[in-house]
Formats: C-alpha cells, structure tokens, sequence
C-alpha cells in the first residue's frame, strides 16, 4: 500500500524505500467445501480466489479490515478478528462456533 509513502510526500519529507520482499502466489485448487477459512492478506484472499469458489454459508474470517476488503467481490460471509494477530483470529473462529 502506498499509504505512508504518499503522506511523507505530502508533507515533503525524503522517503527511501527498499524491497526486503516480494509476494508470490501459490494457489491450490481445493475441491471440499469448507465451513470456514481463514485469511490474512488480501494476497492470500487474490491467490485462493484465482483457483477456487465457495460455498455463500463458508465463513471467511479476515485478519483485518483491508483483508475483509478484499474479500467483499467473493462473499457476504466475512468476519473480521478483534485484532490483527493469529490469536485473535482463532478465537473470533472459537467464538463464531
């Protein structure tokens, strides 16, 4: 996202920013339906969409509200986690039942 590089130049502060990593696709085709799955990145949610539907009753639970975003052209069914940590998410999944 281009969120802070925009703002630092906005106030005309010097940015330098250096790639310390690339993401890579790797889609599996799945072929059960799934009660629930879980997201956490919207690369995650373009790279598993790029091979796969589900089901408008799968629960996809989202790490963050730009994961949810993503999320928005596949599905109605989106629950976001409290906070942005694998922890949170595996107690909205507990609490969700």
């Amino acid at each position: 996202m281009d969120t802070i590089p925009e703002k630092l130049a906005d106030t005309q502060i010097l940015l330098h920013q250096y790639t310390v990593y690339t993401t890579e696709a790797t889609p599996h085709k799945i072929t059960p339906q799934y009660d629930g799955i879980l997201f956490f990145s919207p690369s995650a949610v373009e790279s598993f969409f790029s091979l796969n539907t589900i089901d408008e009753a799968t629960k996809c639970f989202a790490v963050g509200n730009t994961t949810a975003k993503s999320l928005k052209p596949y599905t109605n069914n989106i629950i976001v986690a409290d906070a942005a940590s694998g922890d949170a998410m595996l107690s909205k999944v507990m609490e969700t039942g």
